[in-house]
């Protein structure tokens, strides 16, 4: 079961959840990190969450990146740009358009 981790900056949620929704229903075990600023959104059960710095450090963060096996960043509501997710797998950095492989 692959281990994906969403960093969430922003205030509207919506693409970021039916991602991450799908990736549940896929099987695939969630962590949800709210980066500061960004209010908890409503998360399918059995998605773990985290709060940076209040409640996990950026040491902490930095750690469950390190063991993901996908790492998603969204910066959604920030500026003037749509929500366009950005990707870590292991061994590589790439852009994805959901959607698409």
């Amino acid at each position: 079961m692959p281990r994906v981790l969403h960093l969430l900056k922003g205030d509207d949620p919506a693409l970021a959840l039916a991602v991450v929704a799908q990736q549940q229903a896929a099987g695939d075990e969630i962590t949800v990190v709210l980066l500061p600023g960004t209010p908890a959104p409503p998360l399918p059960a059995g998605v773990t969450l985290h709060h940076v710095p209040g409640e996990l450090s950026w040491e902490a963060l930095l750690e469950h990146i390190f063991t993901a096996d996908q790492v998603i960043t969204w910066a959604i509501g920030c500026g003037t740009h749509p929500a366009r997710p950005f990707e870590f797998f292991r061994g590589s950095i790439r852009w994805r358009t959901w959607g698409q492989r």
